[in-house]
């Protein structure tokens, strides 16, 4: 009799820490100053990918979501730490180390250079886009920027830092850098953030495309499985068309 009580109770107890886990949101986090991808600090976090994860993990696989914002270099440490689940980037051989990868790709972005119009790098790019011609330009990218350092490091170019995309462009803008890499979407945001319309350009040239996955944490409660979950879900989405009208929607609207 007291044994079957006692694995009455352990039942008990184990039904009690799934209904827990079940019930404890998804937690994300999002790189705070990266419109129109993700920007806001805190739990006002908005933009596409924020919206994208929405769609997918919280309408369509049934979890509840809990997104934040902050600055990069900490948010990948919240999630190489295990205080939040799971972060939408690169997945880069580091990050790898300390986070599971989704197969699917949830987001890709054209990388193009954006510089001040009728300048000498205006000029340069336009005659040779090549990437060598960006040895002779003083190059300007964001503090922490891991595509900038494989891609910039690749190619044996040298490049300055700034705090992020604003200030890179305002240092184009008085001539003190001469070119910067970004996705289409985040150059059209930031230099209509300045009214710089008609000064900083986007050339039509792709120099790479950053394939983005949900990248879990190790160290999370929810494990593999809920990548292969998530998956599932993605490739049904990508399968029915409602992933590229739910992009086509974001994009309009960001």
């Amino acid at each position: 009799m007291l044994k079957n009580l006692q694995v009455f109770t352990a039942l008990i107890l184990v039904l009690a820490n799934f209904h827990t886990v079940k019930a404890e949101p998804v937690k994300l986090s999002y790189n705070s100053d990266w419109p129109p991808y993700s920007s806001g600090v805190g739990k006002s976090v908005a933009g596409i990918l924020p919206n994208v994860m929405r769609e997918i993990i919280e309408k369509r696989m049934g979890f509840r979501v809990l997104q934040t914002g902050s600055p990069w270099k900490r948010v990948q440490l919240q999630v190489k730490k295990g205080l939040s689940d799971a972060f939408v980037t690169v997945p880069t051989k580091t990050r790898l180390d300390y986070a599971y990868s989704s197969n699917n790709i949830v987001y890709s972005l054209e990388m193009r250079a954006i510089v001040k119009k009728d300048s000498t790098a205006h000029d340069s790019l336009k005659n040779d886009p090549g990437i060598q011609t960006f040895n002779k330009l003083r190059v300007c990218d964001i503090l922490g920027n891991g595509f900038a350092k494989n891609f910039y490091g690749k190619h044996k170019i040298d490049y300055m830092t700034a705090s992020n995309v604003q200030a890179c462009l305002r240092m184009e803008n008085i001539g003190r850098a001469d070119v910067l890499i970004q996705p289409m979407a985040t150059a059209t945001s930031a230099i209509k953030s300045f009214g710089l319309e008609k000064v900083l350009i986007t050339l039509p040239k792709i120099y790479a495309q950053m394939d983005f996955t949900l990248l879990l944490s190790k160290k999370s409660n929810l494990g593999a499985g809920f990548i292969k979950k998530f998956d599932a879900a993605l490739t049904q989405m990508k399968k029915d068309g409602s992933y590229n009208e739910l992009l086509l929607r974001l994009r309009k609207n960001n």
